[in-house]
């Protein structure tokens, strides 16, 4: 009896697309080049192994209410990533350039690209992230945010949940951002913590300089006025000696902040451990 190698390395090839061991629909989407002046269709990116990747792109004067130039939700181990692009004066309602989400073992990277002057009323000038779930990530890494402006946090502002994590790096700058009547200036964390399910957060090697929490009592937001650079606070108890959260290298200059706070706020229990390598 003669075997039939071919068939059998077909059917086996559709087994193991089958059952997930061979991603045969995986997909990279890559824009390149482009200048945008309106909000672009939301991207989803809902499989593992898909990926959907911005370059050298300049995104000027967009607006929406969730993402002024971008709209980005993450699922199930899919991947997205803005490089070397530029985004100024977008505005939203929540994240003035982009708004993330992302859960599942997603991931997201923002590398060596710059966001001036963008504006949200609510949360993250320039970036509004959520970070839900277990293995899900931002990275952001040598890229500057100039004088953009929000509610809560007037640069960055991140919700991290279930095990999310954020890293902001390879030496960020935020220069002139401001949180007007909320909380971070530069940037806004909230965070919990909970046994199985430890967030991780590192912002270090990043400069945060020259931003400011103020006051507006026309904002019914509170508390409000606090932490110049950074606010940092959550629900739920932090061990330190998970060395979870890294700070170290952050350099503050010249922030400030109307109520408490000029260089960073933080609402939670245990972190006296956080403030010994970072650079006033």
């Amino acid at each position: 009896m003669q075997t039939n190698y071919f068939t059998i390395f077909i059917i086996l090839l559709i087994y193991l697309s089958y059952f997930g061991a061979i991603d045969s629909s995986a997909s990279t989407v890559v824009i390149v080049d482009e200048y945008y002046t309106e909000r672009q269709d939301d991207i989803t990116v809902y499989q593992f192994g898909d990926e959907y990747i911005i370059k050298n792109c300049t995104f000027a004067g967009c607006s929406d209410e969730y993402g002024g130039a971008l709209n980005i939700e993450l699922r199930y181990g899919g991947q997205a990533s803005v490089l070397d692009s530029i985004f100024t004066g977008c505005e939203a309602y929540f994240g003035g350039g982009i708004q993330l989400g992302a859960s599942s073992a997603s991931k997201f990277i923002i590398q060596g690209s710059q966001f001036k002057g963008c504006k949200a009323e609510e949360n993250g000038g320039a970036i509004n992230a959520q970070i839900t779930d277990q293995d899900s990530i931002m990275e952001i890494g040598n890229s500057k945010f100039t004088n953009c402006e929000s509610s809560n946090g007037g640069g960055i502002s991140v919700t991290l949940k279930k095990a999310g994590q954020v890293i902001i790096d390879q030496g960020c700058i935020i220069n002139q951002c401001t949180s007007n009547g909320g909380s971070g200036g530069g940037i806004y964390i909230e965070t919990w913590f909970e046994t199985s399910l430890w967030c991780s957060l590192v912002v270090r090697d990043t400069t945060i300089k020259n931003c400011k929490a103020l006051l507006n009592q026309s904002s019914h937001t509170y508390p409000q006025g606090i932490g110049g650079a950074l606010f940092l606070g959550g629900d739920g108890i932090y061990d330190p000696t998970t060395e979870l959260i890294d700070l170290r290298g952050l350099k503050l200059i010249d922030n400030t902040a109307d109520t408490a706070g000029s260089s960073i706020y933080v609402a939670m229990l245990s972190l006296r451990e956080l403030f010994d390598y970072i650079v006033y």
